[in-house]
């Protein structure tokens, strides 16, 4: 649905761009620029993990019914 909606490039989400560079990638043979795409998109979201993983951890257990 994303990809119907955005109209042009500079209205993409990041997931649509990937999925277009991955169709075009697996086209062309260009493995080596799919997976570098890859690690740039999800690159982010573990150094994130990694910096907060023991307070998403902790709120996730102290959550619990007193009782």
């Amino acid at each position: 649905m994303a990809l119907i909606f955005a109209g042009s490039t500079e209205n993409m989400s990041l997931s649509v761009a990937l999925y277009q560079l991955i169709v075009a990638m697996t086209r062309e043979g260009g493995w080596s620029g799919m997976f570098a795409a890859v690690t740039f998109v999800s690159a982010p979201t573990i150094i994130i993990y990694i910096l907060l993983s023991k307070r998403l951890i902790g709120g996730a257990t102290a959550g619990g019914l007193k009782g």
